[in-house]
């Protein structure tokens, strides 16, 4: 097996986690502005001249979670080239 290919698919997982680990920063900061307003709206409405006197407070849209990536499996290998011994006999089953 050539090491650019395993480099490049170590590569491409690791891209793969800097991306989630992007949209994990984001989730976290929309997560405690979320908690917040929950928090402040909870306290304004447990005083009763608060509640009474003061606007409500905007709570945002809850943030998803991101969708945390696969682990590493490795480079697959090709069994169906053309020309591969295993070819003839793999070409009857289904991947």
């Amino acid at each position: 097996m050539d090491s650019r290919i395993l480099m490049d698919s170590i590569a491409a997982k690791q891209s793969e986690h800097n991306s989630f680990e992007t949209l994990k920063a984001n989730y976290d900061i929309e997560r405690v502005a979320y908690n917040t307003a929950i928090a402040n709206e909870k306290t304004r409405s447990a005083d009763f001249f608060k509640n009474l006197f003061e606007p409500a407070i905007t709570i945002p849209q809850r943030p998803c979670n991101p969708v945390v990536p696969t682990a590493w499996t490795g480079p697959a290998i090709d069994w169906w080239v053309a020309g591969n011994a295993y070819a003839s006999i793999n070409s009857t089953f289904t991947v």
